[in-house]
């Protein structure tokens, strides 16, 4: 909800400054992969540690994807776009106590954000460079609810690099494919996830998630 109503703060100082009419909508869906080398350690403890009663361990977490809406103002071939976009993914084990009682733990993860970008762009192609702030969410599923208790959340800059592909469209509408990467400035103590999975502590729990992906836009005017 911070990050909904920050966005919505940039988002009305862009059309002020701009002017709406000047705008296009962006309307996407990015696919990312993240090594996420520390998190994944943290998984493989909490497998070893529960190996006793787990069926189906936990699988590591690399990919992850979401939605991205944003706005674009272009001169020539000059841009600038906010966006905003949400990857959320989640794993999960399941087992069996010795009592006979189902044993299951869920995580979700979401790596969710704003930022602002300037584009270069020439005919089909070109590139942009972001600055934004990106929350970092761990969350675990309360047992036999729909509902997720949250264990870390935590915000940080992030630099955004993306190339850019424009595959055509009509004066109504475009569509354009974005490979990218998104590297945060700093990285995100994991230790109270261990603490709540019940695993040993570690001295390499911080984690960066560090995204490589690749985005599918449409938009609501020409973009070329």
């Amino acid at each position: 909800m911070r990050n909904m109503r920050s966005i919505l703060v940039l988002v009305f100082l862009f059309q002020t400054f701009f002017g709406l009419a000047q705008l296009n909508v962006k309307v996407g869906y990015g696919f990312a992969y993240t090594p996420a080398a520390s998190n994944n350690s943290m998984i493989a403890d909490f497998n070893a540690a529960n190996s006793f009663r787990l069926d189906r361990d936990m699988n590591d977490l690399h990919f992850i994807s979401g939605l991205e809406i944003g706005l674009n103002y272009r001169i020539e071939n000059v841009a600038f776009e906010l966006s905003f976009e949400n990857l959320t993914t989640d794993r999960d084990a399941l087992g069996e106590e010795a009592s006979g009682e189902v044993f299951r733990e869920r995580l979700n993860w979401g790596l969710s954000g704003y930022g602002l970008a300037i584009e270069n762009i020439w005919g089909n192609y070109g590139y942009g460079v972001g600055l934004g702030r990106r929350s970092h969410r761990v969350q675990e599923s309360i047992a036999n609810t729909n509902e997720n208790r949250s264990i870390v959340e935590e915000s940080v800059y992030a630099t955004k690099f993306y190339g850019i592909w424009h595959l055509g469209g009509t004066n109504s509408i475009s569509f354009q494919i974005r490979p990218f990467v998104n590297i945060p400035w700093s990285s995100v103590d994991l230790g109270p996830v261990r603490e709540n999975l019940e695993v040993p502590s570690s001295n390499d729990s911080l984690e960066k998630f560090v995204t490589y992906g690749i985005s599918f836009a449409f938009y609501n005017g020409p973009q070329r």
